[in-house]
C-alpha cells in the first residue's frame, strides 16, 4: 500500500532574519514567516491535499507554522528537531564551517553529526509511516530535511536542492517494501511578500 508524506520546513524566524544559527534553540516566526505559512496552506487547499495525521518537531517555530497551515490536532516529537549545533547555537551564521566539514564538525562542540540527525529523523518518520494514516504532514527544519534527504540524494544533488522556508517535499511510502520515493519539491513564490 502507498502512503503520502509531506515534509515541510517552518516559516521564517527572527534568527533566520538575523542570520543566526538556530538548531535546538528557538526563535519566533516573523510576520513574513507567518505569511509564508499562509501561502503553504493555500497550496494544500488549492491542490485538495488533506491529512490523516499531522506531526512536527517540538520547536515552537514548527508548531506555530503548523497551526497556521491546519487547525487539525497534531503530535510533537523531539526526534524531529533540528540538528544540535552545540556551542554554535545562536552564533552568527558566518561562523559555520565549510560544507566539507559540516557533517561532523559540531560533534566536537557538544552538537550532533548530520548522520546522527539523519538516523533519528529517518527512524521516527519510518515508524510513523507504519502506523495509522495514509497522508501525513510533518513540519520540521531545514537541516532536518537535509538529513532525511541524505537517504535519497547524493551530496551534489543536496547542494542544488532548494529548501526555503515553508518548502514542501512530497514522498510516497510503500508499506510493503518499507521504502520512500521522492515525488517532488514545492518551493512557493514569496516574491510579492514584504517583510
Amino acid at each position: 500500500m502507498k502512503k503520502k508524506l509531506y515534509m515541510m520546513r517552518h516559516g521564517q524566524t527572527l534568527f533566520n532574519k538575523l542570520c543566526l544559527i538556530q538548531g535546538w534553540c528557538d526563535s519566533p516566526l516573523t510576520v513574513r514567516g507567518q505569511k509564508q505559512a499562509r501561502i503553504a496552506k493555500k497550496y494544500f487547499q488549492d491542490h485538495q491535499i488533506s491529512f490523516d495525521r499531522v506531526i512536527c518537531s517540538t520547536s515552537e517555530r514548527c508548531s506555530d507554522t503548523l497551526e497556521i497551515v491546519t487547525n487539525q490536532p497534531y503530535e510533537r516529537y523531539k526526534e524531529l528537531k533540528e540538528m544540535n549545533f552545540g556551542t554554535f547555537e545562536g552564533a552568527p551564521e558566518r561562523l559555520l564551517p565549510p560544507l566539507d566539514l559540516f557533517f561532523t564538525y559540531f560533534k566536537n562542540f557538544g552538537g550532533e553529526t548530520i548522520h546522527e540527525v539523519s538516523n533519528r529523523i529517518y527512524g521516527k518518520i519510518s515508524s510513523i509511516m507504519e502506523e495509522e494514516g495514509n497522508s501525513i504532514l510533518c513540519v520540521t527544519h531545514g537541516g532536518a530535511l537535509r538529513a532525511f534527504q541524505l537517504r535519497f540524494f547524493n551530496d551534489s544533488e543536496l547542494r542544488t536542492m532548494n529548501c526555503d522556508n515553508c518548502a514542501v517535499f512530497e514522498y510516497d511510502y510503500d508499506t510493503d517494501t518499507k521504502q520512500f520515493e521522492f515525488v517532488q519539491a514545492i518551493n512557493h513564490d514569496f516574491s510579492q511578500l514584504e517583510d
